[in-house]
């Protein structure tokens, strides 16, 4: 596999499509820190954060992540949706997005891991996804801001931890954090059952994302 460069060097490396975190639990810290997937330049020397299409098998947490390049997002979203995307500057279609039916997707590297980190820490991703909604919807004077959100970890000892989000767009090139108590993320945990409509709108296929609630209205 090879790499471009902003510089125009063109290098190649080496990188595994499947990858185990039960046998090699060291990715999940690589991860969450992005070192996975940056590559250094050998010309001169800038570091390069590639997205590649690649599974982590996960037996420990019952899952199989599905890393989908983000630009390869529409016709991932698309294909959740069951529709077919079509090339609009030919009468061909594109080559098909697959998904398998045991795999589930996480759009770019920012929601890896984030996804990884929610399960590293023993969380539900739906009822974290469900917070999220919560916290971006009861935040009006955000407005028409294009904002996201994602987990970075829980902080704080077991009577009073909290769950530690990162919110994107507030401002331009700043980070708000967000501590959420333990106690929301246990009373929406609790409260699921009433809240059926939400968590059915978290999904767009097997695509799971507070944006899809956002998007549905």
């Amino acid at each position: 596999m090879q790499l471009r460069c902003a510089c125009e060097r063109v290098f190649d490396i080496e990188h595994e499509t499947v990858i185990s975190l039960d046998e090699h639990p060291e990715f999940v810290a690589r991860i969450q820190q992005g070192d996975f997937l940056s590559y250094q330049c050998p010309a001169c020397g800038a570091r390069i954060r590639a997205e590649i299409k690649t599974e982590f098998v996960w037996h420990a947490k019952n899952v199989h992540l599905l890393l989908v390049p983000e630009r390869e997002r529409l016709r991932c979203l698309a294909f959740c949706a069951g529709m077919h995307m079509s090339d609009g500057d030919s009468a061909d279609f594109c080559e098909p997005f697959v998904l398998r039916e045991h795999q589930t997707p996480v759009i770019g590297y920012a929601e890896l891991a984030d996804r990884v980190a929610i399960l590293a820490w023993d969380l539900n991703p739906e009822i974290v996804e469900a917070v999220k909604f919560f916290v971006l919807e009861g935040a009006p004077h955000l407005g028409d801001k294009r904002v996201s959100c994602f987990f970075e970890r829980c902080v704080g000892d077991t009577g009073s931890r909290v769950m530690e989000l990162h919110v994107y767009g507030i401002r331009e090139q700043q980070t708000a954090i967000m501590p959420v108590p333990m106690n929301v993320y246990e009373r929406v945990e609790r409260e699921r059952g009433k809240r059926a409509e939400l968590f059915e709108a978290l999904y767009v296929g097997a695509y799971l994302s507070y944006k899809n609630v956002f998007t549905d209205a």
